[in-house]
């Protein structure tokens, strides 16, 4: 997938004013400007480990020290489904998680410490896509227990167009595919170079 860095439209300091004080709101804005340093970390031209922790970590206190309104009201897995059902307390919380999760997919995908040859690379990569792949299908399951098609479904469409290429499975792929057509028809969003990318990473005729 073709990726770009932020535009340096986007005033970075605007946005850290909106990151004080404690609500729901802000809560997410945290997370939202959390992401804009994720993106600004995998497009730089070097990426340290100290950085690479220091998002990490940031990542993990914001989830562990998150407040109650943020715990899913309810989860469900059914059996043959991809997605599972993740019901939130409003729309807020609903793009501050899929924020998070969106973070961590970028993280993983740009492991600074992942080796670069060998088998000691091919097993951090089988064990960093199972987890990016787990963070998929949390972003689609919260999308999907939304009434209708949500604006939580363009986020969805992000994180699929981003790695949906780590999923092997048939079933799963249809699935994205499925979310991703729904989105495109709902909202009009361009998803044909996306459709065509991962058909040909999946090796579908």
């Amino acid at each position: 997938m073709q990726q770009a860095p932020l535009s340096p439209d986007v005033d970075i300091h605007s946005m850290r004013k909106l990151t004080h004080g404690c609500d729901d709101r802000t809560w997410t804005n945290r997370m939202l400007l959390h992401l804009a340093d994720a993106v600004t970390y995998c497009h730089a031209e070097e990426r340290s480990t100290a950085t690479y922790d220091r998002l990490t970590s940031y990542s993990a206190t914001w989830m562990e020290s998150r407040p109650p309104s943020f715990n899913p009201v309810y989860v469900r897995t059914l059996l043959g489904t991809m997605f599972p059902q993740i019901w939130l307390l409003n729309d807020v919380v609903v793009a501050g998680l899929q924020y998070y999760h969106l973070v961590k997919i970028l993280l993983l995908s740009h492991n600074p410490r992942v080796p670069l040859l060998g088998a000691a690379q091919r097993t951090a990569k089988e064990r960093g896509d199972a987890l990016i792949r787990e963070d998929v299908r949390t972003i689609c399951g919260i999308a999907e227990s939304m009434d209708g098609v949500h604006p939580a479904h363009l986020v969805a469409c992000m994180a699929i167009s981003l790695v949906g290429d780590r999923f092997t499975e048939r079933d799963e792929q249809t699935a994205l595919l499925r979310l991703l057509t729904k989105t495109r028809d709902t909202f009009g969003w361009s998803a044909s170079f996306a459709i065509r990318y991962l058909q040909e990473s999946w090796s579908w005729a």
